[in-house]
């Protein structure tokens, strides 16, 4: 017994199962998924453009409140009331950008890490560890002040430091509030009395 002639599929048409043609169009080639480069570029954008509008907005919408406060109750409530709740707030976010980072690394050191690690041998590099390290704490606090927690605590975890991260955030993150607070409370407190 002679085959079957073979009947091409119309154009368009796709064949079905049995071998009939179901008339369907066929699907085109499917589009090219985004690849993780990607993806990390556009996190990489995101994240820049929020730390670039929380920086922009930051003063006007955190000082509101402390201004506020301060106008209705005297600074030292402002102080005692906003200065904590801002660095408990302040240190939730920088463990969770801790969390994010270290989910992203897995395990991996950062390139910074791996630059600091591999200039640790050299002999430029003592002289510039000795001065890092007798400004350090001027520098942790003025960076936990400028910046804020989130960023710094951030930072030093991309650094390389692993271990007692969570004090760094707590550390900064009460730098961060109190001082934030005090700073407006002062400004404040000198546009009322005029």
């Amino acid at each position: 017994m002679p085959p079957e002639p073979v009947h091409p599929c119309p154009p368009g048409a796709r064949p079905s199962r049995d071998g009939d043609h179901d008339g369907a169009p066929e699907a085109g080639p499917a589009e090219p998924a985004p690849t993780r480069a990607a993806r990390r570029v556009a996190v990489t954008v995101l994240g820049t453009a929020a730390v670039v509008a929380l920086y922009l907005w930051d003063d006007a919408l955190l000082a509101a409140p402390v201004i506020a406060m301060t106008g209705l109750a005297g600074a030292g409530a402002a102080i005692a009331v906003l200065g904590p709740l801002y660095a408990l707030g302040s240190f939730g976010l920088a463990m969770l950008a801790v969390r994010a980072y270290n989910r992203q690394a897995a395990g991996h050191p950062s390139r910074l890490a791996a630059r600091l690690s591999a200039h640790h041998v050299t002999r430029r590099s003592g002289l510039a560890r000795r001065l890092l390290d007798s400004g350090r704490v001027l520098g942790f606090v003025a960076a936990s002040f400028l910046l804020g927690a989130i960023l710094t605590t951030w930072l030093v975890r991309y650094a390389g430091r692993r271990e007692g991260i969570e004090r760094v955030a707590l550390l900064s993150s009460l730098v961060f509030g109190l001082g934030f607070t005090a700073f407006y409370t002062g400004i404040a407190e000198a546009v009322f009395s005029l």
